[in-house]
């Protein structure tokens, strides 16, 4: 039947949050309404793509929602490499258009868009893009969906800084 999805207990829990936040404000006024998902703009996606084979510095995405995890790939890979962060799934697409970066670590779970859906658009719009997934869900079943989707490869967290610069590192080496 068209519409009607697949659940499971990872699933649930996104659906219920993703429905309260949009239940009026006053119902439940500390909810916060999601922003809107991002419009593509190819002109930016264009330039930004132009750049990508002359930069100095290579660019990584880190999109994590969990702000310690976010900071350990960030300080891990700032010395050598230029380092954009998001912490939602809408902001990966903003930012993916407006830097094309050249590798992007990509969370499954996160607020407004999950990883798997931002994968989705990303190699829609890029299928040459460069993603590392990572999750606490280490299922071989989520493992195998997201490489078919276009991952690279798939790290389980939590993660060592040695873990994200190696997979980052082999990553843009093997897909030049």
């Amino acid at each position: 039947m068209q519409g009607i999805h697949h659940l499971t207990a990872n699933t649930i829990n996104p659906i219920a949050e993703s429905l309260m936040r949009h239940q009026p404000s006053h119902h439940h006024p500390s909810i916060v309404e999601s922003p809107a998902e991002p419009a593509w703009d190819h002109q930016k996606f264009i330039r930004a793509l132009q750049t990508r084979a002359t930069r100095k510095k290579k660019i990584i995405l880190v999109a994590e929602d969990n702000a310690s995890q976010r900071e350990i790939a960030k300080c891990t890979l700032k010395e050598e490499y230029k380092v954009v962060v998001a912490s939602h799934g809408f902001e990966v697409l903003e930012l993916y258009n407006a830097w094309a970066p050249d590798l992007v670590l990509l969370d499954i779970l996160m607020p407004h868009m999950d990883g798997v859906s931002a994968l989705k658009r990303i190699i829609a719009a890029d299928p040459a893009a460069h993603v590392v997934m990572f999750s606490t869900l280490s299922s071989e079943e989520m493992v195998k969906i997201a490489i078919k989707l276009g991952a690279k490869s798939f790290v389980t967290k939590p993660f060592t800084s040695q873990t994200i610069i190696g997979h980052v590192r082999r990553t843009l080496k093997e897909h030049r």
